[in-house]
């Protein structure tokens, strides 16, 4: 299968770190491996209970279900030894299909051979009365000194009253003085590795690693990073360390562990640092119908790819069935709201997007950058119009916010220079509005001058220029600019050029726009008698 990668040209900075996360791994019971979750497993006997994978969740597309037994039971994380410290543990949980009397969090003390300190059970709160809603259930414990423990869920025992298992989800344990000691007690922190996105993809699980790149897509609760090697997946994080919304094009570094997941590795509960902006596109995507997507899941390569496909929507569950797969489904990874909103049950959608991971050895996880509808296409707007009725900066705006315009038709909006942010390549980035204040701009990306002509020297535009520019307006990451390639139809006035022909200059006066007088308007501005005229 061909496989496509994006090459970005960007100089990465420095990481700053966060002062509080999440210290669970796998904390929303995504990762499976033989039918148990991943971390949640002890090796003491502090977990005892029997467990059941399951796809009411609370987020994401998978939850863990404990087993109605005789006795109290308990689902343990994995020993950890954890700095003295303050620390909540907290999980949403639900019955499944019943009452459950009451949960409870805690943990208890294990020592290096993986025995359980009897004395050392010590619980939260009960949550009592648990129905078929989602509920909080939190614990904060303080501990004296550096300790090993195991995390416990408890699962209450069968009883007339308890009538259905517990469904847990969205585990955490936070603090904000203690934290998880690595290496057997050592008392050091993991060393991060700085990799590339391939080196990641190879490396082993729980490697702890800084990949740095650029965003390639967002969804729900994740995000989808590249750099000049390949793509990687960063579950859980598609937002900064500042709590900003991570946005496509923005240069990143992303820091946690490597987890292996649906043929791949990715980057679990990481925090990510955004680094700056860059301009991108994307590479064509791969059409890959039915029987494409049925080799894709036998021997998976993460792609850029399209597909077309019948829409079904069912609870947290957007899967797409496309004509000819005999086993594969597509299924759209963490749709975001406002995906969710464009999205129609039983209707059918060519779908754009990076194809991640296989999931239940059937589905093709899809993190999507556009969902088009198919047969019901919506006829956009007119909007072109002339130089004479061009329209102002407030007016490009509007049009641009209206998602019913047809943006690919070439426009004319009229407005004054407000700043001019750089002249090269022959092009210039410039700002206009309709006052020449820096107040509602409209970006001019790479924009050329009078008739597509070069703007080869700083002082071509200046601010308080009046300009008519024609080009195609667009929305970029929330920036309305002109595309690139637009041109100045007129400035201040000028609209029409004069031949080249040698003057005399007894009759003309003719000065570039350095200053320096010259006998002959070549192509360009030039001042003659006065007047800025357009040479040719």
């Amino acid at each position: 299968m061909k496989k496509f990668l994006l090459f970005l040209f960007a100089a990465l900075g420095a990481l700053s770190m966060s002062a509080q996360t999440n210290l669970l791994e796998n904390a929303s019971f995504e990762n499976w491996t033989d039918g148990k979750p991943d971390h949640w497993t002890t090796a003491s006997s502090a977990g005892n209970v029997t467990y059941t994978q399951s796809d009411d969740a609370h987020t994401g597309k998978s939850a863990i279900q404990l087993t109605l037994a005789s006795k109290n039971k308990r689902l343990g994380y994995q020993e950890t030894i954890l700095k003295a410290g303050t620390y909540t543990f907290t999980f949403w949980a639900k019955s499944a299909d019943g009452n459950v009397t009451a949960t409870r969090a805690g943990y208890v003390d294990v020592d290096d051979n993986n025995n359980v300190n009897s004395n050392g059970y010590k619980y939260g709160e009960y949550i009592n009365d648990i129905q078929g809603e989602w509920v909080k259930v939190e614990h904060t414990f303080k501990l004296e000194a550096d300790t090993r423990v195991a995390l416990l869920i408890m699962m209450p025992q069968k009883s007339k009253k308890t009538t259905a298992s517990l469904i847990v989800d969205d585990a955490s344990l936070t603090t904000e003085d203690g934290g998880i000691i690595e290496g057997g007690g050592t008392g050091e922190e993991p060393e991060y590795q700085k990799m590339t996105v391939a080196e990641a993809q190879a490396a082993a699980a729980n490697t702890p690693v800084i990949v740095e790149g650029t965003v390639m897509a967002v969804n729900g609760n994740s995000a989808v990073i590249g750099d000049e090697t390949g793509y990687i997946f960063c579950y859980k994080t598609n937002t900064y360390t500042d709590n900003a919304a991570m946005a496509v094009g923005d240069k990143t570094s992303v820091e946690g562990k490597l987890s292996a997941y649906g043929g791949f590795n990715q980057i679990n509960d990481s925090k990510a640092t955004k680094l700056g902006t860059m301009e991108f596109s994307y590479p064509e995507p791969t059409i890959m119908t039915g029987a494409d997507l049925d080799s894709w899941i036998t021997e998976p390569e993460i792609d850029y790819i399209q597909v077309r496909g019948v829409l079904t929507i069912s609870g947290n569950y957007y899967n797409v069935n496309v004509d000819g797969a005999t086993t594969a489904i597509g299924s759209i990874v963490y749709p975001s709201d406002a995906l969710k909103e464009q999205l129609s049950n039983g209707s059918t959608y060519d779908l754009t997007g990076f194809a991640m991971y296989v999931s239940g050895s059937k589905y093709v996880n899809i993190v999507v950058t556009e969902a088009k509808l198919v047969g019901q296409e919506v006829e956009k707007k007119d909007i072109a119009n002339t130089p004479e009725t061009a329209y102002t900066v407030a007016e490009a705006h509007a049009i641009i916010l209206d998602t019913d315009n047809d943006l690919s038709q070439t426009v004319y909006v009229k407005g004054k220079v407000s700043r001019v942010q750089s002249v090269k390549n022959n092009n210039a980035i410039y700002f206009i509005s309709d006052d020449g204040t820096e107040t509602d701009e409209l970006e001019i990306y790479q924009g050329y001058g009078i008739g597509g002509e070069d703007i080869a020297s700083d002082d071509y535009l200046k601010a308080g220029d009046e300009v008519i520019v024609y080009g195609t307006l667009a929305d970029y990451n929330g920036t309305h600019e002109f595309n690139k390639g637009s041109k100045i139809y007129s400035l201040n006035g000028i609209t029409v050029g004069i031949e080249s022909i040698t003057l005399n200059a007894k009759q003309h006066e003719i000065y570039d726009m350095q200053g320096r007088r010259v006998t002959r308007a070549n192509k360009g501005l030039y001042i003659v008698n006065g007047k800025k005229v357009l040479g040719k």
